[in-house]
């Protein structure tokens, strides 16, 4: 006879703890409030300059092949909807981590369970390099959100 036995977790309480320690972690209410960090003012500038149709990058009237096109092109639909330019660049970068931690949850959960899933998508959140880059308007994890659920 077992003199401790270790509950489920409940769904929604799992779900509830990690959505609230990922919005204590990346806040979205503070990702305008910094100035530009280091290339982001490229990111910003391409971004004030594209053309939505063909997407076509520039910077300062130059045209460039080094920035990818999706990433600017969002960040200008997200500018014109009345967001600051700030806003949108590191919500481009912190919305695909939240799917990237959710569709990684997901797929653990399904593969090995409640625990397993939880243990993921808290890993993939909080790992130290996309701690740094979440919250950095760069196309990174935008990048990974396609590649990962083109592979998925």
């Amino acid at each position: 006879m077992a003199i401790f036995e270790e509950k489920q977790p409940k769904t929604w309480m799992t779900i509830l703890l990690i959505a609230s320690a990922f919005l204590l972690a990346y806040p979205l209410w503070n990702l305008g409030g910094r100035e530009l960090f280091w290339n982001e003012g490229e990111y910003a500038v391409a971004a004030s300059e594209m053309w939505v149709f063909p997407p076509f990058v520039t910077l300062h009237g130059q045209g460039s092949a080094e920035l990818q096109p999706l990433f600017p092109l969002f960040a200008r639909l997200l500018h014109s909807t009345g967001l600051s330019m700030e806003f949108s660049l590191r919500f481009l970068s912190v919305f695909p981590l939240a799917a990237l931690t959710f569709l990684t949850g997901l797929i653990c959960w399904r593969a090995s369970g409640r625990q397993a899933g939880a243990a993921a998508a808290v890993a993939m959140a909080t790992s130290l390099l996309v701690a740094v880059k979440g919250v950095e308007g760069y196309p990174h994890l935008l990048g990974a959100l396609v590649l990962y659920g083109g592979w998925i």
